[in-house]
């Protein structure tokens, strides 16, 4: 676990192995541990950064041998940015929730958050390769905000549901339209709805990050930009203000009936532009951005899948 800084990212662990900062070790093991600290984990991290710096700890590779200490910092380009969280126990997708993407599916806004799930095997990080699987040949892509549960909550209410929420991320909601959307359907579907799971659950279907970025650095998360970006080419620019269910709303009616716990991820939805309305779908070594000011940038590369 790294904590990204200014001068570079911090080895959490490695920084609380030499701290005696009172339970920095237990929360540095991994994220979950660091959110179930919850203000009081933030509160010492922000101490163990400010311990580290004030003693001169942060310092090159030789001089880090000179003065016996481990290297605290790395840059950017000798990490790997893994999805902020690996194992989620629930990962929920809110659908059309932004008005420029109801009008281009000619759709009303539905009376209230209507959601679908994906899995801990869509997840990918920043940076890491998506693959066009062997059973899409219209995969699209899909710019959202993404919301981490903080907190282990059950029937919550809007005007708490912001003390649940651990965290910020970008999030990319991998879409495969020809099996959302078969042949076959509507026909033959009747009342059953589209093929959500196979529509958006497969293998490498989420890439998320590039960091969490927690409450404190992001009071409010209205407004924020997002901007997503095909070879370069803008085709997603909205804001997180436009969204028809804010996140109280959304957290109320998920808690109401599921427990939510901490790791959980809620994407809030995608704004209009979406590969299937100019039915260009990705291709190989096509490269996805997505970005959220004040958050980050997470850019995937597509590849062809080769099991």
């Amino acid at each position: 676990m790294g904590i990204v800084t200014s001068r570079g990212i911090i080895d959490l662990e490695l920084a609380g192995s030499i701290s005696n900062i009172d339970g920095i070790e237990s929360i540095s093991r991994n994220l979950i541990s660091f959110l179930s600290g919850g203000h009081d984990a933030i509160r010492r991290t922000r101490k163990l950064v400010n311990e580290l710096d004030g003693a001169g700890k942060f310092s090159s590779a030789d001089d880090s041998e000179k003065n016996q200490f481990p290297k605290l910092l790395n840059s950017q380009s000798e990490v790997r940015l893994r999805p902020p969280i690996t194992n989620p126990q629930k990962i929920f997708c809110v659908a059309t929730n932004y008005p420029s993407h109801l009008k281009e599916v000619d759709a009303e806004p539905p009376p209230e958050p209507y959601f679908f799930c994906k899995f801990a095997n869509s997840l990918v990080g920043s940076n890491d390769p998506v693959a066009i699987p062997k059973a899409s040949t219209k995969v699209d892509y899909e710019g959202e905000l993404a919301v981490i549960i903080g907190k282990r909550g059950k029937y919550i209410s809007r005007r708490d549901a912001y003390s649940y929420v651990g965290g910020y991320c970008v999030a990319n909601d991998v879409s495969y339209r020809d099996l959302q959307k078969p042949p076959w359907w509507p026909s033959k579907i009747g009342r059953l709805g589209q093929n959500w799971v196979k529509g958006k659950a497969l293998d490498c279907s989420l890439p998320i990050g590039p960091y969490l970025v927690t409450p404190d650095e992001i009071i409010n998360p209205y407004p924020l930009r997002l901007i997503t970006k095909l070879n370069g080419e803008v085709r997603q620019d909205d804001s997180t203000s436009s969204m028809i269910f804010k996140i109280p709303e959304m957290l109320e009616n998920l808690s109401s009936g599921i427990t939510l716990e901490v790791g959980d991820i809620i994407l809030t939805g995608t704004p209009s532009g979406a590969a299937q309305f100019a039915d260009q779908f990705l291709k190989a070594d096509d490269t996805i951005e997505v970005e959220i000011e004040r958050i980050g940038a997470i850019r995937n590369q597509m590849t062809i899948e080769m099991t």
